[in-house]
C-alpha cells in the first residue's frame, strides 16, 4: 500500500513539474513585466480577481490561470509554435461484483508541439503535429473484469510514447485535407470528442472499434494517412490506409524511431472509410453531425474459441488458432438540442451509434451506445457538466463458449457466460477553472467479458466502479493558443 501510495505522490508530483516547467519556458521567453509578476504561490487567487479581463466565457469559474500562459502563447503563435497537453488523473474504487475489489489508480500526461509550417518556414496550409504521453497506473479490466466496458486511460504499461509525428496539409481552401506520419486512426474515423468526456466506454472510439480491429490505440501510433475531400462545406469523405504493428502492445515497445518504426513489424494494414455531414459549432446555433463508415482490416488474429488442433481452447488449452482480415461497418450521430446562443458554451449533446461485424470472428458481434452531455443546464454552474452515457455489446457466442469450457474444464458447476454485455456511466463535473474539471463519476457493468483475464471466474454478474476524475487541459487551462486539426 505504501508502494502504490508513493507511486500516486511521484504522479502529481511530475505533472506539477511539467506544468512548472511550461510556466517557467514561457517566463523565460516573454519579457513582459505584468507576465512576471503573475508567478507567486498565491497566483490562484491573482487570477480569480483577473477573471473578467478573460472574456465572457470565464465568468462563473471559481479561477482562472489563462493569463500565465496568454503572452507566452501569443509570443509563440507568431512564431509559429503552439504548446498542447493534458493531464489525467483518475482515482478509482472496484466497489462491487468484479474480479476483486479495491481501490486502484489510472493517468496520462501528455504534451506536444504544433509546428506552423507557414510561419516558420513559408509552406501554405502545413502543420507538423507532435505528441508524447506517459501511461500510469493498472489495468482497470484486472480488478472489474470488463476489458470492453475500458477506461479512457487504457493503461497497458508505466511508459514513455511517442504518440503522433504527422505532417498535415491542406488544399483549395481546406477542401482537401492529407495526414500522414506517425499516428493512430482512432482520432481521425469513428471518433468524437465528446466521447472522451467520459471516464469509461467511449475515448477515443466505441468499443467495437478498438477491440474488432487490430490498429494502434489512440495513446500510440503506427504510419499511416487519411485523405479528406469536402465536395461542400457540411459534407465529407475521408478514406486512409494505416499499418498494424501488433509488437507496439508490449512492453518496450513505445513508437520511438528505430525497430518500431520498421516496415518489418507491419502485420497487414486498415482500410478505413467515413462519410460524414457536419453542422459546426462555430457556423450554427444547433450544430450536429452524422456518418456512416466501414474498414477492412487485413491482419491476422487469434479466434476467441479454437486452437490449433480445432478443439476447444477453454477446454484443452493450446496454441490459439490464427484467421486472417475483419471487416465491420457503424453509424454515429450527435446533435446539439439546447444552446442560448452562438456565443454561449453551454448546451446540451445528445449522441449515438451503432457498430456490426461484417466478416471475421471478433469479440464484439454489434454494439449500440447512446447518451447525452449537459453543459451548464439544470447544474451548480453554467461549467459543471453531467453525462449519462449507456451501451450494449452483443458478444461472440466464440468467446462465450470459450468462457463456459473453462469454467467446466476447472470443475465449476456455473450458468453460461452470457452473451450481453452492458454498461452505464453517469458523472457531474465541476468545472474548477477554464480546462480544469473534477468529475466524480459512477460506471456499472452487467455481464464483464473477462476477455483479458487469465483465470476468468464463474459468476460474475456484474461490476461497480466509482471515482474521482482530474483532467486539466493546458491549453484551456493556461490561455495557451492551439493549433487544431481539421478531422470533420
Amino acid at each position: 500500500m505504501t508502494h502504490y501510495k508513493n507511486q500516486n505522490a511521484f504522479r502529481l508530483i511530475a505533472g506539477l513539474w511539467i506544468t512548472g516547467g511550461w510556466l517557467h519556458f514561457a517566463c523565460s521567453i516573454v519579457n513582459h513585466e505584468s507576465f512576471a509578476q503573475a508567478l507567486p504561490p498565491y497566483a490562484a487567487v491573482i487570477g480569480a480577481e483577473k477573471s473578467q479581463k478573460m472574456g465572457a466565457k470565464n465568468a462563473g469559474y471559481p479561477l482562472t490561470l489563462q493569463y500565465l500562459g496568454k503572452d507566452a502563447g501569443q509570443w509563440l503563435k507568431q512564431r509559429g509554435i503552439y504548446l498542447n497537453g493534458r493531464i489525467l488523473s483518475q482515482q478509482q474504487w472496484q466497489v462491487s461484483g468484479g474480479l476483486k475489489k479495491g481501490g486502484f489508480f489510472e493517468g496520462f500526461i501528455g504534451a506536444g508541439i504544433d509546428f506552423d509550417l507557414q510561419t516558420l518556414l513559408g509552406i501554405r496550409n502545413a502543420v507538423i503535429h507532435t505528441y508524447v504521453g506517459s501511461l500510469q497506473g493498472q489495468p482497470y479490466y484486472s480488478m472489474t473484469g470488463s476489458a470492453l466496458n475500458y477506461n479512457r486511460a487504457w493503461v497497458y504499461g508505466d511508459e514513455f510514447r511517442l504518440a503522433e509525428l504527422t505532417w498535415e496539409q491542406t488544399f483549395l481552401d481546406k477542401k482537401i485535407r492529407i495526414l500522414a506520419g506517425r499516428s493512430s486512426l482512432s482520432t481521425e474515423f469513428n471518433f468524437s470528442p465528446t466521447y472522451c468526456t467520459f471516464a469509461y466506454a467511449g475515448c477515443a472510439n466505441p468499443s467495437f472499434y478498438i477491440f474488432d480491429k487490430s490498429s494502434a490505440p489512440y495513446l500510440t501510433g503506427t504510419w499511416g494517412t487519411t485523405i479528406k475531400y469536402k465536395p461542400v462545406k457540411t459534407v465529407y469523405i475521408k478514406t486512409g490506409i494505416w499499418q498494424t504493428q501488433s509488437s507496439l502492445m508490449k512492453r518496450n515497445h513505445n513508437n520511438w524511431p528505430g525497430k518500431d518504426w520498421a516496415f518489418g513489424e507491419t502485420t497487414g494494414m486498415d482500410l478505413p472509410v467515413e462519410i460524414g455531414y457536419v453542422r459546426a459549432p462555430m457556423n450554427y446555433r444547433y450544430s450536429g453531425r452524422y456518418d456512416i463508415g466501414a474498414f477492412w482490416d487485413t491482419a491476422p488474429y487469434i479466434d476467441q474459441y479454437y486452437n490449433t488442433q480445432w478443439k476447444s481452447r477453454g477446454m484443452y488449452g493450446g496454441i490459439p488458432k490464427k484467421f486472417k482480415g475483419r471487416t465491420g461497418i457503424y453509424l454515429q450521430a450527435e446533435q446539439v438540442i439546447w444552446r442560448p446562443s452562438m456565443q454561449d458554451s453551454q448546451e446540451i449533446i445528445l449522441f449515438g451509434g451503432a457498430d456490426w461485424r461484417t466478416g471475421g470472428y471478433t469479440p464484439i458481434q454489434h454494439q449500440v451506445f447512446f447518451g447525452v452531455r449537459d453543459i451548464g443546464f439544470g447544474t451548480i454552474s453554467k461549467h459543471d457538466t453531467i453525462g449519462i452515457h449507456f451501451q450494449y455489446l452483443q458478444l461472440s457466442q466464440r468467446l462465450t463458449r470459450r468462457l463456459d469450457d473453462t469454467f467446466k474444464h476447472s470443475g465449476f458447476s456455473a450458468r453460461s457466460q452470457r452473451n450481453k454485455e452492458f454498461g452505464l456511466e453517469i458523472d457531474y463535473g465541476f468545472g474548477l477553472a477554464p480546462g480544469i474539471q473534477l468529475m466524480p463519476f459512477m460506471h456499472y457493468s452487467w455481464n464483464p467479458d473477462q476477455l483479458y483475464s487469465a483465470h476468468p471466474k464463474p459468476n460474475v454478474n456484474h461490476a461497480m466502479v466509482t471515482g474521482l476524475v482530474f483532467t486539466a487541459l493546458l491549453n484551456q487551462a493556461l490561455g495557451l493558443p492551439q493549433k487544431f486539426k481539421d478531422p470533420f
